[in-house]
């Protein structure tokens, strides 16, 4: 017993280790907020509060922080080995979650929760001994002919071919298997193009089996040129053709006789005029044209420069340009007149149309594929699939090719015409090869992104970085493996963890795979890797895996071929991108200004949906925004997409699929919607989102964007349907549903901020506001609260504010005190719904929702009791008594309710409570008169 247990006073203790350490969340004072973004580490699509992790340093460790390890060249070379000398710098991301957390935090909220929207995770695979089994081994698509240019057959003194206006396929012993027409030929054929002297038109590939006949069908154009000289070819007299006549209307064009004149420079063809018998020249020493081919033509904007067109040389005639009006007034040339004599020579032409019909055979590579294994004997089968139906090809279109030497692959020759274009090619067999093509082991990366496994440059293979597995015989007991795990220098935990070795001879209890895999993953000291194996192979032994030869990366894929590992590609991903690495990671930034990625992010929010061939939408990829309908959360910040972030959709034009604009789909609506839905079905939700910064903050470029964001496009926000983007009608009114209210739109400017890490920079502020809400009383609004920033990157006019205000978005202001010291307000706190709605003002919102979390908590007992009078007199009590609460603290100035259950609501179980309200509302503006007085 303590010496002092009886004496009196007060003893205090200190506890230590619950702020940051994560022994002890602490209870949040404010309303809780989710932020939605990227990072360049940590789970996807899982929400996080920061709280139950430990604190901010916790979730800056599980998100990667706000900078990442980034290669910065040294302009110095190895002594050693010559090659470029690095050095590894802390720089910059783009992921804002973690960012956003400190920023609200600064703000003063303490319940954050934070979510990841996308990101790939690195892998690679080891492969393992294995039995004789069935191979079902993918061999590839099934190829078609090349794309090749054909050089259409003309005659002499044809100047055009129009078009291929037939296109028949035949096979290899002439039977017709497609005749095509029309629209249908652009599916096959390019337009007939001029090159030099030669008519092409190109086919197109992988649409005809290779060796296949194709006939041609096209409309020569053959014409005859006549020569108009100034003199007839006899001499006998002037050449009448020769003679140009003044159009009334335009002064300036002297038309022809003869149209059609010739554009065919290359044939020596040109036009040579004379003005009252001086000859003028084509152009002048400027290279201005003095004349032109033709009255006119729309597309010709500059007539001195442009070349003439065809349409021009078709109607025939001259018309001169400003250029010979200057010469007129500069060096003496004859002036245009009625009484001017204005002749030309030229040649004109005749044209008649033949039909020729041309033979071609479809070219191509034979189809081969080669196989990861050699198969047995036995029956070798090869199949495609068409909407779920399995055809397997005859025997005769099959040809397998064993190895006849050692480390050649088997292959396989499919005939070229023995399936259809594009189909998957599945070869079926028995192996009893090692499974070096069947992967056995899978190493993923912890979490996903870049750092597991990336590029220090995209357009160099030779600069993988990463995560690295290695297995190799152990020396003392070559029976056994040892396999190693290295950490990149990003996720070491100390200097020392550089490496996790594991050895299975000193591993007694480890004998499977599956056992090595859950040892593996439940390691204390394993931040890096998942791995995960699949049913059938985890009880193989760990002593059955092969070695590497070498570390491998994860994103590096074993090529049974070459006996090595290399780089996982996607031939058909563009070059120079992470999607050509399908196995490397990918941190899942988007780019909030690029159309096709906030169009990827759209979908990643609410889902992608497409139309099978009954007709039936389907879903393709559940969205983040459903995966969060059950989360119980105050207030989501969208950090990723901003209000005005372009999104398009995928449309067909014939048999291309292109991204088009499409001004329906908004990011602020469908958050609105989310947290409409949440709100419905568990718990009152508020959206925050921002705008994209003005690209140029000057007075002409902040009006510009302004004005661009009140248009009904950005400030109009109705439920609609997800899976095709319909608007959705209110079932008893037949009018579109507001859901505004439910999203606040922040326009900024944006404001300065600061971080230890990466000192100061700008953000749109939709995370610092939503922060600020949190931390007030429903009945506080938010109009003219001090924000925690370092200033905003400009300054709004009064004007620009009422503007911004009338069309539903929050602003900032810079004001100052009396002794002239800055600070930063919002201007005023709004909702995004009409004008006319009840709920325009973020207070008058938030106290509906407070009321309606009252009355939920007040009737929450009486779930599962009698429905009869008692107990809904009792439930009246409880409600009156919460709501008289509710006004005694100044929430509500009065309220009215009903309680009633029909009959049928009796049977069913249910009961209704109307609420009529009147909340408080908040004060806005003071009007404050100053007059002056001798006395008073």
């Amino acid at each position: 017993m303590n010496e002092k247990d009886n004496l009196s006073g007060v003893r205090t203790t200190y506890a230590d280790g619950n702020l940051y350490g994560g022994q002890a969340p602490r209870q949040a004072t404010t309303k809780s907020m989710l932020l939605i973004g990227s990072a360049v580490d940590g789970p996807v699509g899982e929400p996080i509060s920061v709280n139950q992790l430990g604190g901010p340093k916790a979730a800056e460790r599980l998100f990667g922080g706000v900078t990442e390890k980034k290669r910065v060249p040294l302009n110095k070379l190895d002594p050693v080995t010559g090659d470029p000398l690095y050095r590894m710098v802390d720089t910059p991301h783009q992921g804002n979650l973690v960012r956003a957390m400190y920023e609200a935090i600064e703000q003063g909220n303490d319940d954050i929760r934070i979510v990841r929207i996308e990101g790939k995770t690195a892998k690679t695979e080891i492969m393992a001994k294995d039995s004789t089994r069935q191979r079902d081994e993918l061999l590839g698509k099934m190829p078609g002919n090349q794309s090749v240019d054909l050089k259409l057959v003309v005659t002499d003194g044809t100047v055009a071919a129009k078009g291929i206006t037939r296109l028949t396929v035949r096979d290899e012993i002439g039977a017709v298997i497609r005749t095509v027409s029309g629209t249908g030929l652009g599916l096959y054929l390019s337009d007939v193009r001029l090159e030099g002297s030669d008519y092409i038109v190109t086919l197109k590939e992988n649409n005809i089996s290779v060796g296949h006949k194709l006939e041609l069908e096209y409309i020569e154009r053959k014409r005859t040129y006549h020569e108009v000289q100034l003199m007839l070819q006899d001499l006998s007299g002037p050449n009448p053709d020769r003679l140009l006549t003044r159009d009334a209307a335009n002064p300036r064009y002297f038309s022809s006789t003869k149209t059609n004149w010739s554009s065919r420079i290359d044939l020596g063809h040109s036009i040579s005029v004379t003005v009252d018998g001086q000859t003028i020249p084509w152009m002048d020493q400027a290279g201005n044209f003095l004349y032109r081919p033709g009255r006119s033509d729309g597309t010709v904007t500059n007539e001195t420069q442009q070349v003439p067109t065809e349409f021009e040389y078709a109607q025939g005639g001259v018309r001169f340009t400003s250029a010979y009006d200057t010469l007129v007034a500069s060096q003496g040339y004859p002036a245009l007149s009625a009484s001017s004599v204005v002749e030309a020579e030229y040649v004109w032409f005749e044209e008649t149309s033949t039909t020729h019909t041309q033979e071609e055979t479809a070219i191509g590579q034979v189809p081969l594929f080669p196989l990861r294994s050699l198969p047995e004997s036995g029956q070798f089968r090869v199949f495609y699939e068409v909407s779920g139906v399995r055809s397997y090809l005859a025997d005769a279109d099959v040809t397998l090719e064993l190895p006849t030497t050692v480390g050649e692959q088997a292959r396989v020759k499919i005939a070229s015409d023995a399936a259809p274009i594009g189909t998957l090619l599945v070869a079926l067999y028995e192996t009893s090869s090692g499974g070096t093509g069947d992967p056995i082991l899978e190493v993923a990366a912890m979490y996903a992104g870049e750092g597991y496994a990336g590029l220090h440059n995209i357009n160099d293979e030779k600069s993988i970085y990463g995560v690295q597995v290695q297995v190799e015989h152990d020396p003392d007991d070559d029976m056994e493996r040892i396999i190693t795990f290295t950490k990149p220098e990003s996720k070491r935990l100390s200097k020392r963890d550089a490496k996790l070795v594991f050895k299975t001879k000193e591993l007694s209890a480890v004998q499977t795979i599956r056992q090595f895999v859950n040892l593996v993953n439940s390691s204390p000291l394993n931040n890096i890797v998942r791995l995960n194996v699949s049913t059938e192979h985890g009880a193989m032994p760990i002593r059955n895996l092969y070695e590497t030869k070498r570390p491998i990366f994860l994103g590096e894929q074993f090529d049974e071929g070459a006996q090595e590992f290399f780089l996982k590609k996607d031939m058909e991903a563009p070059s120079g991108t992470l999607a050509r690495y399908p196995w490397l990671g990918d941190n899942g930034f988007f780019n909030r200004v690029d159309m096709e990625s906030m169009t990827e992010l759209f979908g990643a929010l609410g889902g992608v949906y497409d139309v099978n061939d009954l007709g039936e939408t389907v879903l393709l990829k559940q969205g983040l925004y459903s995966k969060l309908e059950q989360y119980n959360v105050d207030q989501i910040v969208l950090l990723e997409g901003a209000v005005n972030s372009p999104i398009g959709k995928y449309e067909f034009e014939g048999s291309t699929e292109r991204l088009v604009y499409a001004p329906e789909r908004k990011f602020a609506t469908q958050l609105a919607q989310h947290c409409a839905i949440v709100t419905v079905k568990s718990h009152e939700t508020i959206g925050f989102i921002e705008t994209l910064p003005v690209v140029e903050a000057t007075l002409a470029g902040i009006q510009a964007n302004l004005e661009a964001l009140i248009k009904d496009e950005f400030t109009t926000h109705y439920m609609y349907d997800e899976t095709n983007d319909d608007l959705i009608l209110n079932e008893e009114t037949d009018e579109l549903i507001d859901i505004g209210m439910f999203v606040q739109k922040v326009f900024g400017p944006e404001v300065g901020l600061a971080q230890p890490k990466i000192g100061a920079y700008a953000a749109g502020g939709a995370a610092t506001y939503a922060a600020l809400v949190s931390t007030l009383l429903e009945k506080s609004a938010p109009t003219n609260k001090r924000i925690a920033v370092g200033g905003l990157r400009y300054t709004l006019t009064d004007p620009q504010h009422s503007a911004l205000l009338a069309a539903g978005y929050v602003s900032f202001d810079r004001k100052t005190t009396l002794a002239g010291e800055a600070y930063y307000v919002v201007k005023e706190g709004v909702t995004s719904a009409l004008p006319n709605s009840d709920y325009k003002r973020l207070s008058t919102l938030r106290i509906a929702h407070r009321s309606a979390r009252v009355v939920r908590a007040a009737t929450e007992p009486f779930i599962g009791e009698a429905n009869g009078l008692a107990q809904r007199n009792a439930m009246k009590t409880a409600i009156q008594a919460k709501l008289d609460q509710e006004k005694e603290l100044g929430y509500l100035q009065d309220f009215t309710f009903n309680i009633f259950a029909s009959l049928q609501d009796q049977v069913i179980g249910q009961g209704h409570v109307d609420l009529d309200l009147v909340p408080a509302f908040e004060l806005r503006r003071i009007n404050n008169r100053v007059a002056l007085r001798a006395s008073v």
